[in-house]
């Protein structure tokens, strides 16, 4: 578990670092720290559920087993107060970005976030937490200290993770200017994800083409079938 920690705190300097080379001018010097004060950001640490009631709404968390046997744990957004009459405008499925997780649809608070305007125009609102993240740490039959558990890329969490959501769900399925809502989210980021899905970016970025990722010659002939993807 030290060794666990440890991996996770260098990956979290590491993303900081890249962070503030690339914002420089644009975010405060306070975020180069990886811990913030209580004082400094009150919603720190909060889970979603907390979360989203401390907004005055109500959630649910399901379990989501994939078809490659990650379990993930999908939030579902309610009313403050239920109304089992009104009628339902549609099923909303968001997902978080690289290394996000469900809480950053809604840091922007009960009236600016997405999911809460979505709820009060009466849609049923789902948010998605990918494998490897705060919230879909577990698998059936690996742990997180296993090299394979880690072995993906967002490749596999649209292959597996949004479809297993999408079957699972009932009937199928600005520039941010407040530096308080910075401070929330890069508090918050990242929230877990493996190295492959990074490496896969860069793939993408290098080589101009959006492809699957790429295990070498060999590895890609085994894997699909061709040399060149």
């Amino acid at each position: 578990m030290k060794q666990m920690e440890r991996r996770r705190v260098t990956i979290k300097k590491a993303f900081f670092k890249f962070i503030n080379e690339a914002f420089a001018d644009d975010i405060p010097a306070k975020l180069n720290t990886t811990v913030m004060s209580h004082e400094e950001n009150s919603e720190a640490g909060v889970l979603m559920e907390e979360l989203v009631k401390s907004h005055g709404y109500k959630a649910e968390s399901h379990a989501v087993v994939t078809t490659d046997d990650y379990v993930l744990i999908v939030h579902r957004i309610l009313p403050p107060t239920l109304n089992e009459s009104a009628t339902k405008s549609g099923i909303v499925l968001l997902h978080h970005g690289l290394f996000g997780s469900s809480e950053d649809w809604v840091l922007l608070g009960p009236k600016k976030s997405l999911p809460y305007l979505l709820v009060n125009a009466h849609y049923d609102v789902w948010l998605t937490n990918a494998r490897g993240n705060k919230y879909s740490k577990a698998h059936m039959s690996r742990t997180m200290t296993d090299d394979e558990f880690w072995n993906f890329s967002w490749h596999e969490i649209g292959q597996f993770d949004l479809s297993a959501v999408i079957d699972y769900i009932p009937n199928g399925g600005r520039e941010i200017a407040n530096k308080t809502l910075r401070q929330n989210i890069l508090n918050r980021v990242p929230a877990g994800g493996s190295m492959k899905t990074i490496i896969h970016y860069i793939q993408l970025v290098k080589s101009g083409q959006f492809q699957m990722f790429d295990m070498g010659r060999s590895q890609n002939l085994k894997k699909y079938s061709e040399f060149v993807i």
